[in-house]
């Protein structure tokens, strides 16, 4: 059935028609627009050279603000009122600010992070207690390995918040470790020992050099401080190594290493107990 140009009718069917073939027009110009930006805003972001996670946080904004604008633009056309669609928005975006509160102070860590990269994926660090490697930083959270292969998952804003140690940043750490040689022996001898270890030991860093010194004149003897400086993949390894290797250089020049015992003796039944240290 043809309806004339002159019926009541005919405008507002012509005027729908309009409408409806404007918000399709939008809808193909939108989505093409939509993934356009999102390439530009990736090309740029990654030629200044940011990190993945915040090219990908970007250009995921870009993509689906462009597509809000879309769908803000198409219900315009299709007759809502502007102020309708501008309130709703608004009380939309209000509702997800309250809800995400957490979650958006999260991202705005993640943004602090690949922005001034504190740290970065492989670095070694510590942080609320944690000390392990970084395996990975999500868009909200941060997966930690520590050195007994335990998964630590962390929130950006936690760790933000506690602040971080990043032991892998200068690309060298130092590793502090303490020896004790008895009374009776020559400290030079064992400062010597100590450091011929370390000069053979090809991960202990020569510049800066390692530091062997005198720490302190305990109860049972003498503490001898060692700081060697390494890189921080060796950082729990050396500690073993180093303390078997340090151990039997000792032994071969001589050096005792001190131990506390405990000797009981009975005189007309009473016990006495006398503590010493053997050298």
């Amino acid at each position: 059935m043809e309806i004339p140009i002159d019926h009541p009718l005919a405008g507002p069917l012509i005027l729908t028609l309009v409408r409806i073939i404007g918000a399709v027009i939008i809808i193909v110009i939108g989505r093409w627009l939509a993934r356009r930006l999102r390439g530009l805003t990736e090309q740029a972001l990654n030629r200044a050279k940011l990190s993945e996670t915040i090219v990908t946080l970007s250009k995921n904004i870009v993509y689906y603000t462009t597509l809000i604008l879309m769908l803000m633009a198409i219900l315009a056309v299709l007759g809502v009122p502007i102020s309708i669609i501008i309130t709703v928005a608004g009380l939309i975006v209000i509702v997800i600010a309250i809800a995400l509160q957490q979650s958006l102070g999260n991202l705005a860590a993640t943004i602090n992070f690949s922005l001034y990269r504190p740290f970065e994926e492989g670095h070694l660090v510590e942080t609320n207690g944690i000390l392990g490697i970084v395996k990975e930083i999500q868009l909200l959270t941060t997966v930690i390995i520590g050195p007994d292969n335990k998964v630590h998952v962390l929130t950006n804003g936690a760790i933000q918040n506690a602040g971080l140690a990043n032991y892998s940043k200068l690309g060298w750490v130092r590793r502090d470790l303490s020896f004790m040689i008895s009374y009776s022996d020559q400290i030079g001898m064992a400062l010597q020992v100590i450091r011929d270890v370390l000069s053979a030991d090809e991960r202990v860093q020569q510049d800066p050099p390692p530091h062997v010194f005198v720490e302190n004149l305990g109860d049972h003897g003498v503490e001898i401080g060692v700081w060697p400086f390494i890189e921080p993949a060796n950082y729990w390894a050396i500690q073993f190594d180093l303390v078997e290797q340090v151990k039997a250089a000792f032994d071969q020049a001589g050096i005792t290493v001190p131990f506390p015992q405990r000797d009981l003796h009975v005189r007309s039944g009473v016990l006495s107990v006398k503590s010493e240290t053997a050298s």
